[in-house]
């Protein structure tokens, strides 16, 4: 047997991914001696959490293997969807009774699974008492500062946006969003959110900018949205807002990966980090990026910052960080007052 065909993305991909799914793998995993195959499913669930899908890798495992032995996982699964619903009901609820117009961005639900946050997006002028509703219903400002506002306590963590900014460049402006909106349903939810148009326009500079990198969520909720969308529509808007070049670029890119995952059949990692010579050519493609303002510093530092969390990941530095709470509110600080030096605004 070729050991690349269990490769865990492999795995992941047939489990999650009816465009790619591989009878054949799915059936040598199954018959593979129980110590080998709980081990090779133990590093696919990781490889799944790196990219937001354990939710949905433990459920699509469950119909084809016992997973009795992931009781812990399955539990945290559950609580955390409890945490989730529990939250929209509450962000739903606030809205009704306060009258707040806002939207969830961000959401990526094309496929099932667990945010880490829930990214609200207001009118500024509704920012302030957004901010006060959250602090009365058990919400405590973790970081404030013009690149993002987060919250934290009786809910789930909470992101506040009133912009698409990096790089000092809107990408999608606040108009047309509140007027692209659609009513959606996720995980039993009913929420308002960006028509499909809408939420490509904010993925395609999210990946490049936002984190630079993609998750196998954030590529396999890009590849469905690309069947759907007005792509002529929507490269029309980026031609508007002067980032038609960089639209195109990402599209080549994406496509690429596609190409090489589900015909030529090699594996990708994931997440998928792009390197610092894809993202200053990126900017390059930006008709409205100032190169006076940029700050190679920042810049610089920003990019540090997460290739140390990238190369440190499921390490003990990388555990320390993320159990206390101080060193990661100092690191996620430095973070963001990097970006926000770097035009980024929210």
């Amino acid at each position: 047997m070729n050991n690349s065909e269990l490769n865990p993305i492999k795995i992941l991909l047939s489990l999650v991914d009816p465009d790619y799914l591989d009878k054949n793998i799915i059936k040598k995993l199954v018959a593979l001696p129980p110590d080998k195959k709980q081990n090779l499913i133990k590093l696919t669930l990781k490889v799944a959490e790196k990219n937001g899908l354990r939710y949905y890798f433990l459920q699509k495992l469950d119909q084809i293997e016992d997973i009795s032995f992931f009781k812990e996982e399955i539990n945290e699964e559950k609580k955390r969807a409890d945490i989730f619903v529990k939250t929209m009901n509450f962000l739903k609820k606030i809205a009704k009774d306060y009258g707040l117009n806002f939207i969830l961005v961000k959401l990526f639900d094309t496929i099932p699974h667990i945010p880490n946050d829930i990214d609200v997006f207001i009118h500024e002028e509704e920012k302030r008492r957004m901010i006060k509703l959250l602090e009365m219903n058990g919400m405590v400002c973790i970081h404030s500062g013009p690149a993002e506002t987060k919250f934290k306590g009786n809910y789930m963590k909470t992101d506040i946006y009133t912009k698409i900014v990096y790089f000092g460049v809107e990408f999608v402006d606040r108009d047309f969003l509140m007027t692209s909106t659609t009513k959606n349903k996720f995980l039993g939810v009913d929420y308002i959110g960006p028509n499909q148009d809408a939420d490509f326009l904010i993925l395609l500079p999210h990946i490049i900018f936002g984190h630079r990198k993609m998750t196998l969520l954030d590529f396999l909720h890009l590849k469905n949205l690309m069947k759907k969308v007005n792509m002529d529509k929507c490269k029309e808007y980026a031609r508007e807002k002067g980032w038609e070049k960089l639209f195109d670029a990402i599209l080549n890119h994406v496509r690429q990966l596609h190409q090489n995952i589900y015909v030529k059949n090699k594996i990708i990692n994931f997440p998928y980090i792009f390197n610092r010579k894809f993202v200053i050519d990126s900017l390059s493609l930006l008709e409205n990026f100032n190169k006076k303002e940029f700050n190679p510093l920042f810049f610089n530092l920003s990019f540090y910052l997460e290739e140390v969390m990238y190369k440190f990941e499921n390490t003990k530095l990388y555990d320390l960080i993320k159990s206390s709470e101080s060193i990661r509110n100092l690191f996620n600080s430095v973070a963001s007052f990097a970006k926000s030096k770097l035009g980024y605004r929210s």
